[in-house]
């Protein structure tokens, strides 16, 4: 069986015909593309067929490596006369604009990538890390472009430390049971930041929005009041159990051992582990006032502290009860994951990178079609 023979059958070109398998002087495998006997070139831009022009020089464009060794195919682009467009470049099925590598190699990195790091997949492969980026940023687009948006009923809204100097991400969630998935990034956590979620969503899908998880961030509270008034906001029991933490460790901080008020701080937090058992929200009320008023009169400052901003958002808080249990704790999921992206991408520094990688691991975004699966 010839190499030909395989690529005819792993990556057919419609228009066009392998004519040649050759050694390159670096040892590269090349194969050498002419087009079909009368076909016409398709114009770039309107994608129709039009007459031909002149041709370029000849380019190689790389292509999925085969037993370690890299593959390149080889052809001269034909030029055509548009009577739309004028004269253009044309359209070849295995590559798009001037980027060299074709599309299924692009979505072969892509793929590598998401198993291991950048590099790895850069010198697994024998290319750069400049050209893996550019294969994911490809593919990431293709995704985003293509996604479905709609039927989205539940989404959690949190931010993430990327960078020292207190840099933010704003990262908002799918949280639906058949779908999770991240659906949008933004830089910092500002109310434009989250703005710009639902500056991207039509007015009919906001509308079919029932539910949102958040923390208590203030701008996130106001963005979801006036873009999503109908929507039930919700202060779920893994973001009060992060609060009841941090309030304790503030205790645990003024003193040098372990004593009575730390004792007491730690029940009292135990103590309000029965909220979420209630089924009825008047009841659960009545209790979150109860406890309220136990923690003032504790003395312990942090607990005070606490049953001020419980009181704050009590109705956000009922809310949890509405919405049959909706928890938050799939979105910190995808939040130590996203912090695990970071840490192996070896030290991405600019936004968009970072911004490209996370939709990559967790946009579960639709990836390009190919004729064949590498991997």
């Amino acid at each position: 069986m010839q190499l030909k023979t395989i690529l005819n059958h792993v990556e057919k070109q419609k228009g066009f015909v392998y004519c040649e398998a050759r050694w390159s002087k670096k040892r590269e495998i090349e194969f050498v593309l002419l087009p079909r006997k009368g076909s016409k070139p398709i114009c770039s831009v309107c994608g129709k067929k039009r007459p031909g022009y002149d041709r370029l020089k000849t380019r190689r464009f790389e292509y999925v490596p085969l037993w370690a060794i890299a593959v390149f195919f080889v052809y001269a682009l034909r030029r055509v006369n548009c009577p739309t467009c004028g004269v253009v470049v044309e359209r070849v099925p295995w590559g798009c604009g001037k980027n060299t590598q074709t599309k299924s190699y692009r979505v072969f990195l892509a793929t590598w990538a998401k198993r291991i790091s950048w590099k790895e997949v850069a010198t697994v492969f024998g290319t750069s890390w400049d050209s893996v980026y550019r294969a994911i940023h490809w593919v990431v687009c293709y995704g985003i472009v293509h996604r479905d948006l709609s039927g989205i009923a539940a989404i959690g809204s949190d931010e993430i430390q990327y960078r020292r100097g207190h840099k933010y991400l704003t990262l908002v969630y799918q949280l639906d049971a058949g779908v999770k998935r991240l659906l949008y990034v933004a830089k910092d956590r500002t109310e434009v930041s989250l703005q710009g979620f639902f500056g991207i969503l039509d007015e009919s899908i906001i509308q079919g929005i029932k539910f949102a998880c958040t923390d208590m961030l203030p701008a996130y509270l106001k963005v979801l009041r006036e873009r999503a008034p109908a929507t039930l906001n919700i202060l779920d029991r893994f973001h009060i159990s992060k609060k009841f933490g941090e309030a304790l460790d503030k205790v645990r901080a003024e003193e040098t051992q372990y004593n009575l008020k730390s004792m007491r701080a730690y029940l009292k937090r135990e103590d309000f582990h029965r909220f979420w058992t209630y089924t009825s929200p008047t009841w659960a009320s009545k209790f979150l006032r109860d406890w309220c008023i136990r923690a003032n009169q504790s003395q312990i400052e942090p607990m005070q502290k606490m049953a001020a901003t419980l009181l704050k958002h009590e109705p956000l808080l009922l809310n949890w009860f509405e919405s049959q249990g909706l928890s938050s704790g799939v979105e910190e999921g995808f939040n130590n994951k996203a912090k695990l992206t970071m840490r192996k991408a070896y030290g991405f520094k600019e936004y968009e990178t970072i911004k490209t990688a996370l939709y990559h691991q967790l946009g579960n975004l639709p990836e390009p079609k190919t004729t064949h699966k590498f991997c």
